[in-house]
């Protein structure tokens, strides 16, 4: 880049800085826009996976 350019951008670039993201913040929640079947079926999802886990742990410690 040449020197002349450098200051410029540089300058544009932090008066642009503030720009990014104007408006007002929204909280997101992603549970306002699941319904209660993805929901059931994410809780049995995570139990099933917790449930595979504690069934693996013993198999795990044995010395073969």
């Amino acid at each position: 880049m040449r020197p002349q350019f450098f200051w410029p951008v540089v300058f544009a670039a932090l008066l642009a800085l503030p720009l990014a993201g104007c408006g007002e913040p929204q909280p997101s929640n992603v549970m306002e826009s699941a319904d209660e079947q993805a929901f059931a079926d994410y809780e049995r999802m995570i139990s099933e996976d917790a449930n595979v886990q504690n069934d693996a742990e013993p198999d795990q410690q044995k010395p073969e």
